[in-house]
């Protein structure tokens, strides 16, 4: 299951459907082109609460499944803490690897 999602994050990666670290990822949300994010489950108290915030009123789904030194390693970077999805069929077939 894990590694599903993280071959399908890759593959977003690739494709260029992916918008990382906190700022790319506030902006993808705010300008609704955001279908999912992916927040690290070692993300700060206060990193994790904007994100969910946002998330909840732009009424994009966010999960959290891998940490930080995941999600850098799938996408090709050092880390990554916070990843939007910018593609409908990444978003929802990373939805359905985590359920």
């Amino acid at each position: 299951m894990r590694n599903r999602f993280l071959s399908l994050l890759g593959l977003a990666q690739r494709a260029g459907k992916l918008a990382g670290g906190e700022e790319k990822a506030l902006q993808a949300i705010q300008q609704g082109k955001a279908h999912l994010v992916i927040l690290a489950v070692d993300a700060s108290a206060n990193t994790a609460k904007k994100f969910k915030d946002k998330c909840r009123y732009y009424q994009v789904p966010l999960i959290q499944e891998v940490d930080r030194g995941a999600l850098g390693k799938a996408t090709g970077r050092m880390e990554r803490v916070v990843i939007a999805v910018m593609d409908e069929g990444f978003a929802d077939a990373m939805l359905k690897s985590v359920e």
